[in-house]
């Protein structure tokens, strides 16, 4: 199988496909969780893989058998079928990791490495739809592998994947709150891997403790001050500055 790195991943789990914040950096896993984890995905391969022999020798099992042909000759059959590759169950999945932005600014964009090693013994090829990851703002550089090879070198190959906050439309109030796609990856050859990707778009803002100030009566040529307290309950940054209508200016001046 191939895997994306940066996370634990246990069998049939969602994992962190990369959790530092540098566009950059690789969070490797360590080389025992890579052995569990390839195990793991080999075993469900090999169970889907034992349900469908049985499956197909039930059926031809039942069927009555011919006058030419004797039960030695249909097993013969049977065994020599058995040698030829099984496509997997159209719903398979091989293994699911999750890619999570965290929270993004509205209006912004937050990049993320990926590493993919093939685990397999085969070169995997795979190619990501451009248009469709465009559509909820996910875009994956490069966008398609070529024969990525396998065991016993277990190459690699990184991808960087941006994703961009989708702006609102006019007249639309903006998507905020969790966002995610499920990216399927299909390797050829072999079963599918999904990469959940997932960002929670927030919309900074401040809120202020009072909303007029009120200095009282203030004596010729000295000052007060009085404290406001500005708050961000949001979980990003929020960029503010204060501006003073002209009467105000007048009134402080």
């Amino acid at each position: 199988g191939s895997a994306p790195h940066g996370g634990s991943a246990p069998p049939r789990s969602r994992a962190s496909a990369k959790s530092t914040r540098s566009a950059r950096s690789i969070c490797e896993k360590p080389k025992e969780v890579l052995e569990v984890e390839t195990e793991a995905e080999r075993l469900q391969l090999l169970a889907v893989a034992a349900k469908q022999l049985a499956e197909l020798q039930a059926q031809r099992e039942s069927r009555p058998p011919s006058a030419a042909g004797s039960l030695e000759r249909q097993q013969t059959r049977l065994r020599t079928a058995s040698l030829h590759p099984l496509p997997p169950p159209a719903d398979f999945i091989l293994g699911s990791y999750v890619l999570d932005f965290g929270n993004v600014t509205f209006g912004k964009s937050s990049r993320r490495t990926v590493r993919i090693r093939n685990m397999g013994w085969s070169p995997v090829s795979f190619e990501a739809d451009k248009k469709v990851l465009a559509a909820v703002g996910i875009k994956m550089e490069p966008d398609k592998v070529v024969k990525l090879p396998g065991l016993p070198s277990a190459e690699t190959t990184d991808f960087l994947i941006s994703f961009q906050a989708p702006s609102a439309k006019k007249g639309e109030p903006p998507r905020l709150g969790l966002l995610q796609h499920d990216l399927k990856l299909d390797l050829k050859p072999g079963p599918p891997v999904l990469l959940l990707v997932r960002a929670n778009v927030v919309l900074p803002e401040v809120s202020l403790a009072h909303e007029s100030l009120e200095w009282g009566e203030v004596q010729v040529g000295h000052a007060k001050t009085i404290t406001l307290v500005v708050e961000n309950p949001t979980a990003v940054a929020a960029e503010w500055r204060a501006s003073f209508a002209d009467q105000a200016k007048d009134a402080l001046a």
